[in-house]
């Protein structure tokens, strides 16, 4: 559960740089994309028309890296130099994730909600209906869609 957090928490930090460069949501030279449907990772060695069209339409996604062993594909150029500097920072962490011989893989930088519904209940009630993929979390989602409070926690 440990590894899990800490992994988690390198994504995240790769995520807000991406958030904060403006292109989390976007095909860049260099990435490494995962189709929506297989997961399967490929490199995206040039962005073109056809590879924005598809990003926009949810097909394939932009990732961030979940650290470990090193992998044989990695991502290139700019993306490259950004998710490095941020990882050298965590030498520690890294160094650990290798030696307790965690695979390291990508996840994508954005959730897609599936089948997304929502209506009013009450006044003061609105019902939020979606499907996500294994390893999202409906917080998440929550939080980027609505200003949320949980009233279990307010009392």
């Amino acid at each position: 559960m440990l590894i899990s957090a800490a992994r988690s928490g390198l994504f995240n930090q790769v995520l807000a740089a991406r958030v904060n460069a403006n292109d989390w949501d976007q095909a860049c030279k260099g990435d490494l994309m995962m189709l929506s449907g297989s997961h399967s990772v490929f490199l995206l060695e040039a962005v073109d028309a056809e590879i924005m069209q598809r990003t926009k339409e949810g097909d394939i996604h932009p990732t961030g890296p979940l650290p470990g062993e090193i992998d044989k594909l990695s991502v290139q150029g700019r993306i490259f130099t950004l998710e490095d500097e941020l990882l050298k920072g965590e030498a520690d962490l890294m160094r650990g994730l290798t030696q307790h011989r965690v695979k390291s893989s990508r996840r994508p930088l954005r959730v897609v909600p599936e089948s997304l519904k929502a209506h009013w209940e009450e006044e003061r009630t609105l019902r939020v209906d979606f499907e996500l993929p294994a390893g999202s979390y409906a917080t998440a989602v929550l939080r980027e869609l609505i200003n949320y409070s949980d009233a279990t926690r307010s009392s």
